[in-house]
């Protein structure tokens, strides 16, 4: 062999040699997590990654390295909040947190090699944590618009808001997600979960209704866990693998009566022959009727029986309420869960009515709030005086003869209550003058009648409001009596 041949067997056995050295020792470089999620009590959560236009980056002058970086002010710009009314809680993705309350002028968070980091050189040095999980806001006085509230038929009882739930000492919890089988191999597999124990917030076993954010509605029993997971919170059952997302609100010992029963009691009762009328006093809480039963504002309907509580529908404003009350069921199945969509997804009282044979009509004031199968008599303001309870008044009696089955809407109580408060006294001489449109109705209404409201209303700085899951919003007074009686 010649030294030619050698020399090219050497040079191809070394470049062997050291592939083979190569692939046993390769040259490992971490990987790091570069996503990081804003988070809390927020409404809408904020992934943040390399760059994202909705948050101002610049470049951080660092140990003589340039970082891309924004400083945590722009958190707030983004979301539109006042700093003064919030905390900061950083997460890092090896467990540890840091809290700040103020001086977030003076903090950035930049993207390096290990992930997004503190930069903060005039706090302590262990604000400066690296490899961040997420950024978690805070709100230092929430009320009860902001979290999940559990509430009873009398009382607000207990609000939790996520950003809260970050700082509080919750357990892990191994959620069993499923088997999978392959080969006649099977595999467990489990989600870890961040939850509190329900027996921390109620008594085991108390009777419940748990409401969610897209207006599901769900009677149970007060056991499982709530799960922080991000700016929400879930119900678990791990027993009966139940899931329930993005809860907004729990009521312990529910009143029987829901307003969805005026559906079910008016069909009910016509069905036995006998007509009904609903009169729907908008805005009309439990709380109200009960500071006017004490003040001597409710001289007719103060003489009834004392009416039901009655639960309303999450969330307790107009459109959801009035479908709940029309269709029997709740915001998620009937497909009104706010003030946005008019058409209900299921058949309502009218369509049932129409099916047997029975007459009905709407009295409304001055606009639509659903569209109907049914004819709708619309009252506008005719004599100027800034309402049209005395037209829907004055309307409803003149088209109460020859009907099965009459609705009669009063907005003046919600509309005065938005204006000066739910409990002051321009709201109370509403009610008063209400209430006597109502004596009026059921003493001439040849049948049964029903008397309730879509929702409540809770005092605020502007006036009242209702909107949220508060005991003032969500209970609600229903009468049932007969009319024609009280002449």
């Amino acid at each position: 062999m010649n030294k030619k041949k050698i020399m090219l067997i050497f040079v191809l056995s070394m470049l062997l040699m050291f592939a083979a050295c190569g692939a046993e020792k390769p040259n490992v470089k971490a990987v790091f997590n570069h996503q990081l999620i804003i988070t809390g009590d927020v409404e809408n959560e904020l992934v943040l990654k390399t760059r994202n236009d909705d948050i101002s980056m610049a470049d951080l002058r660092i140990d003589d390295e340039s970082y891309l970086s924004f400083n945590l002010t722009s958190l707030f710009t983004y979301y539109e909040f006042f700093e003064e009314n919030y905390d900061v809680l950083f997460v890092s993705h090896d467990g540890m947190k840091n809290k700040v309350s103020d001086g977030f002028d003076l903090i950035n968070l930049y993207i390096s090699d290990t992930g997004w980091n503190v930069y903060a050189p005039y706090f302590p040095p262990t604000i400066a944590l690296k490899n961040l999980k997420s950024v978690v806001l805070i709100k230092k006085n929430p009320d009860l618009s902001h979290g999940i509230n559990i509430i009873s038929p009398t009382e607000n009882r207990l609000s939790l808001t996520p950003g809260k739930m970050h700082l509080m000492n919750l357990e892990l919890f191994n959620y069993f997600d499923g088997t999978s089988t392959k080969n006649n191999n099977s595999m467990d597999a489990y989600k870890v979960k961040e939850v509190i124990h329900m027996s921390r917030l109620l008594p085991i076993g108390t009777s419940i209704v748990i409401m969610t954010r897209d207006g599901k509605y769900y009677p149970m029993e007060s056991i499982g866990y709530l799960e922080l997971q991000g700016n929400r919170l879930n119900y678990l059952n791990p027993n009966k693998r139940l899931v329930i997302f993005d809860i907004v609100g729990i009521i312990e010992q529910p009143p029987v009566k829901s307003i969805m029963d005026a559906y079910h009691d008016a069909l009910h009762i016509i069905k036995t022959n006998k007509k009904v009328m609903v009169i729907y006093i908008d805005g009309f809480s439990f709380r109200q009727y009960e500071h006017a039963i004490k003040n001597n504002h409710l001289p007719f309907m103060g003489k009834l029986e004392t009416p039901e509580k009655a639960l309303a529908v999450y969330k307790p404003v107009t459109n959801s309420g009035m479908a709940a009350m029309l269709t029997g069921q709740p915001p998620h199945m009937n497909g009104i869960s706010d003030r946005n969509n008019r058409n209900p997804l299921v058949d309502t009282i009218f369509d049932h009515l129409s099916g047997l044979g029975k007459s009905s009509m709407l009295i409304e004031g001055n606009a639509s709030i659903l569209n109907l199968n049914t004819e709708t008599v619309l009252n506008p303001d005719v004599n100027n005086n800034g309402y049209t309870d005395d037209e829907v008044y004055n309307s409803a009696k003149q088209n109460m003869s020859d009907i099965d089955y009459l609705m009669v809407h009063f907005h003046g109580l919600d509309d005065w209550g938005h204006s000066y408060g739910d409990l002051t006294l321009e709201t109370m001489s509403k009610l008063v003058e209400i209430d006597s449109y109502v004596d009026s109705l059921v003493a001439l209404w040849d049948g049964i009648v029903i008397i309730t409201s879509d929702h409540g209303m809770h005092s605020s700085d502007l006036g009242g409001d209702h909107g949220v899951f508060r005991y003032e919003d969500m209970i609600v007074p229903y009468f049932i009596t007969e009319g024609g009686m009280h002449k």
